[in-house]
């Protein structure tokens, strides 16, 4: 963890902002190119970590690929669909996501495929901040088992190292239990491949992903329908079709980007790459508009601006059923409204305690009723230093808020993601 100090903002937000690339988006986008047939090149893809390990997982696997800058433009020719390595030993060291995608990749192939802890030959490195403890690769596993996929561990079930005897992926119906969303994405990345069609099921919501990973898919020409029982359902035969493709931002940070012009009487265009405001962004900024915001969607960005009538937001009923994920973001703006605010849908847990520990903090008036948090702003916001409590997620949200701060403010144990994605904000908004 890190300390993160946020200097005030002392001018109004405006012009088009664009941001990195999401991480999930950049990660997903670079498997699909890599499956696609024809070249691909892609734009703002933040090279974090994940990034740096499914990079260096495709180059094994014997992709050629070019990276430049960062964020980066990276390009490489597809593969149409045929793995050039039908064997071999991987490892992705701690990154649970790059895990999860690997295990899909080799799904594909032909061969025996062996996956070890570690990259062959030498420890991987882990990123810091990153969770240390065992993969849980078991739901993935089963997944792809119930794809016709011949998977088999060498020690303990649900822990690495193990063994998969890959004869392409046949495809069928597979129930994905608990909250396991890079399960999820591993089966939606690779299910245009399958030779029968497939059907995915959750037993409970996957959050945000759910949404944003088959919107990037759809970009490179497949199609992902899912209905309202949570199922997800890919026909076959799809194929992805390289393209040039410019990653979208992270749903959160483009809606703090959002959340500051409107908080501080601006306005901005948030850039959103090659595809429309995602769907995520679009239901977090509807959020805001109950604030009195004015948002408007466009071909490839979203407007935001603060109330034309006030500089001032005002008290608002927000439902955050299904948008637990993003209440940090949303209970700060509120913070700087009018008046008091009503959050209905709320899910109990450490992050909306975490939350209530460091609005009250700063003066909030706090009422919990079951699943619906009443937040009444102080008169004046006693702004100091602030905890994040390890979760990423709070950590951008309390610098976002602390913009409007009449000091530097600093943000203990914030993880070192959420400090990198904070600086790319800070530039891209041209603050620092």
């Amino acid at each position: 963890m890190t300390d993160l100090t946020v200097k005030p903002l002392d001018h109004l937000p405006k012009g088009r902002v664009e941001l990195p690339g999401s991480s999930l988006g950049g990660t997903v986008a670079m498997v699909a190119a890599i499956l696609a047939d024809g070249r691909s090149t892609l734009r703002r893809v933040r090279i974090d970590h994940t990034a740096q390990t499914v990079i260096k997982l495709l180059d094994r696997l014997g992709a050629i690929i070019d990276v430049e800058g960062r964020p980066a433009r990276v390009r490489m020719r597809g593969w149409a669909g045929h793995l050039p390595q039908q064997e071999g030993e991987y490892g992705c060291g701690a990154d649970r996501l790059a895990w999860h995608l690997a295990l899909g990749l080799c799904s594909l192939g032909y061969g025996e495929y062996r996956f070890a802890p570690e990259w062959p030959g030498h420890a991987t490195e882990t990123a810091q901040g990153q969770d240390e403890s065992p993969v849980d690769i078991g739901p993935t596993v089963n997944a792809f088992r119930d794809l016709g996929v011949q998977i088999g561990y060498e020690d303990q079930d649900g822990r690495l190292p193990l063994g998969l005897r890959a004869r392409g992926l046949s495809g069928g119906r597979t129930l994905v239990r608990g909250a396991v969303p890079e399960t999820l994405t591993a089966l939606l990345v690779v299910a245009p491949y399958a030779a029968q069609d497939v059907f995915i099921e959750t037993d409970r919501p996957m959050g945000p992903g759910a949404v944003f990973v088959p919107e990037v898919v759809e970009a490179f020409g497949v199609a992902v329908i899912e209905d309202e029982q949570r199922r997800f359902i890919v026909a076959a035969p799809q194929r992805y079709r390289g393209r040039e493709y410019v990653v979208p931002p992270d749903p959160l940070e483009a809606a703090l980007a959002g959340i500051v012009a409107a908080v501080k009487g601006g306005t901005t265009e948030i850039d959103t790459g090659s595809s429309p405001p995602s769907k995520v962004l679009q239901e977090i900024l509807a959020r805001l508009e109950a604030f009195g915001a004015v948002t408007a969607v466009r071909e490839n960005s979203i407007q935001v601006a603060a109330p034309s009538d006030s500089a001032r937001l005002h008290g608002a009923e927000i439902d955050l059923t299904g948008m637990n994920d993003f209440l940090a973001p949303i209970a700060l703006t509120a913070l700087s409204a009018s008046g008091p605010t009503r959050l209905s849908g709320l899910e109990p847990g450490a992050p909306a305690t975490n939350l209530m520990t460091e609005l009250t903090k700063l003066g909030a008036s706090l009422e919990l009723n079951e699943d619906v948090l009443t937040l009444s702003p102080p008169e004046t916001i006693r702004w100091k230093d602030l905890d994040a409590h390890g979760d990423a997620s709070l950590a951008i949200a309390l610098a976002a808020a602390s913009l409007n701060a009449d000091r530097a403010i600093t943000i203990n144990r914030v993880p070192p993601r959420a400090a990198t994605a904070w600086v790319g904000l800070i530039e891209a908004l041209a603050m620092r």
